[in-house]
């Protein structure tokens, strides 16, 4: 027998923490991120989309929609307002790197991390009132991605914030965020924003794609060559792409990934996510199960080619995007 939990229960059941904290958003936190988060013109993006100071003189925000401007106008939530220059977009993503010569502004502060159950708060555009500020708390976390609760039906989108109580980014929404809920939907047949179930980037990850465009003019992710699938006996590989680092290195269809630099593989999302965490040209080790042999093999990984530009293609096929995903 299957016993189903009406909505308001269960929203119920996810708003009790916060019930009990007496609510998240004070005023302290937003005195704390006043001059951090800024709202780029939406002339540029048809939304008023939320983006944050990193550094001095460095903004991460939405791709603008409107890319033949070479300065944007931005304003803090305290009211400050600049121009910024788009200096360069990571299309996967979805989120640009500005460069501004205002200096009265404040960087944000990372949060170190985060754990399930932990409060949180997310800055988005709420028909036209904007900041507006969504509370919930963190349902699973890891590097990869961060799955959230919140106290509305509301599903974020490209540029949505997440802070902690203190004020501290835990992390943002990506293109890839959106799409990756759509997967899920899919494949649990449930309907995620449905329960204010949200999908987000943490923070390390988008400190690592504003160190790789302020660096090299690009987020630099690593790509072995094959395309792989969960089977009986573990993360197989089913294709290798030709000219790959995979078909130099002699793997096969039908080895099993095991390990990656000596750190055991237990999903595709674990193994794609290293492998794109790992710097192209950087020496990598895999361990597989070729028939009971089991094998250390070494690679060097090339730069990922994009097939999908997620800021310009909103009706991307999910079906086409696992397959994507599954592509290591």
């Amino acid at each position: 027998m299957k016993y189903h939990i009406p909505a308001f229960f269960l929203m119920l059941l996810l708003a009790f923490p916060l019930l009990c904290a007496g609510g998240t958003v004070t005023e302290a936190l937003k005195l704390s991120i006043r001059d951090s988060v800024v709202i780029m013109d939406r002339y540029a993006t048809r939304w008023r989309l939320p983006g944050v100071v990193v550094e001095k003189g460095y903004i991460l925000a939405p791709t603008p929609a409107i890319r033949i401007r070479q300065r944007y106008f931005f304003e803090t939530i305290s009211g400050k307002r600049f121009y910024a220059s788009l200096r360069c977009h990571d299309c996967l993503s979805g989120f640009s790197l500005f460069e501004t010569t205002c200096r009265d502004l404040t960087p944000i502060r990372l949060a170190s991390g985060c754990q399930a159950g932990d409060l949180i708060v997310m800055i988005g555009d709420n028909q036209n009132n904007f900041p507006y500020y969504f509370e919930g708390n963190v349902s699973a976390a890891s590097n990869q991605y961060l799955m959230l609760n919140l106290l509305s039906s509301f599903r974020g989108t490209s540029g949505d914030l997440v802070l902690n109580t203190k004020g501290e980014l835990v992390g943002a929404f990506g293109k890839t965020c959106a799409k990756m809920q759509e997967i899920l939907q899919a494949k649990l047949d449930v309907h995620l924003g449905g329960y204010g179930m949200n999908i987000a980037l943490p923070a390390c990850r988008i400190q690592r794609i504003f160190q790789d465009l302020k660096k090299y003019g690009k987020v630099r992710r690593g790509m072995l060559g094959v395309v792989v699938d969960r089977t009986d006996a573990g993360i197989a590989i089913q294709e290798v792409l030709p000219a790959s680092p995979a078909e130099k290195a002699g793997l096969q269809p039908g080895d099993v990934i095991t390990a990656f630099n000596g750190k055991t593989i237990t999903s595709i999302d674990e193994l794609v996510f290293k492998i794109r965490s790992t710097q192209p040209g950087f020496p990598a080790r895999l361990t597989i199960l070729r028939g009971n042999q089991q094998l250390d093999v070494q690679v060097r990984l090339h730069q990922i080619n994009y097939q999908f530009d997620f800021e310009l293609d909103e009706d991307i096929d999910p079906q086409e995007l696992q397959l994507f995903l599954k592509m290591a």
